[in-house]
C-alpha cells in the first residue's frame, strides 16, 4: 500500500467515529450531563426573572434604579454562568438541548411600591441555584 492509500484509510477510520465519544471522559456520565443541563435551565430561568425585575424597577412609576441595577447584574451573572456551563458541557462531549423558559410570574407592585414579595422570590431563586450547585459538587465528589 502506498502512503497515499494509508492516509486515506486512516482518515476514513477516524471520520467514521463519533468524536463526542472520544472526548467524553468515563466520569462524565449521563446523570452528570443531565444535571448540568438542568442547572443551565435553572440559570436561564433566573436570568429571565432578574431581567423582569430589572425592567419593573426601571419603570417611571416605580423608579427604583438601584434595585434595577442590582437585578441587571444578577441577570448578567446568571446568563454568563449558563453560557459557561453550556460550553463546558459541549467540551466534555455532552450535547446542548435547550428547553423552554417559562415567563416569570413575579411582578413588582407599583401601588403601593412593595418590594418584599419580589425580593423574597429573587432570594429564593438565588438560594435554589446555590443548592443545585452544591448538589452538582456532591455528584462530582462521588464519581469514581
Amino acid at each position: 500500500m502506498s502512503s497515499k492509500e494509508d492516509a486515506a484509510k486512516i482518515i476514513s477510520e477516524i471520520s467514521s467515529q463519533n468524536i463526542d465519544e472520544l472526548v467524553r471522559g468515563s466520569t462524565f456520565t449521563n446523570e452528570v450531563e443531565e444535571s448540568i443541563r438542568g442547572h443551565i435551565h435553572s440559570e436561564l430561568d433566573a436570568w429571565f426573572l432578574f431581567r423582569k425585575l430589572a425592567g419593573d424597577c426601571a419603570r417611571a412609576n416605580i423608579s427604583l434604579h438601584g434595585f434595577a441595577m442590582l437585578w441587571e447584574r444578577c441577570a448578567a451573572e446568571s446568563f454568563i454562568e449558563a453560557h459557561w456551563l453550556e460550553k463546558y458541557l459541549i467540551q466534555r462531549g455532552g450535547r446542548s438541548r435547550p428547553t423552554a423558559i417559562a415567563a416569570p410570574k413575579c411582578e413588582w407592585p407599583d401601588s403601593p411600591v412593595e418590594p418584599v414579595r419580589p425580593v423574597k422570590e429573587a432570594l429564593e431563586t438565588h438560594k435554589s441555584l446555590l443548592e443545585d450547585l452544591e448538589r452538582l459538587c456532591s455528584l462530582a465528589d462521588n464519581m469514581p
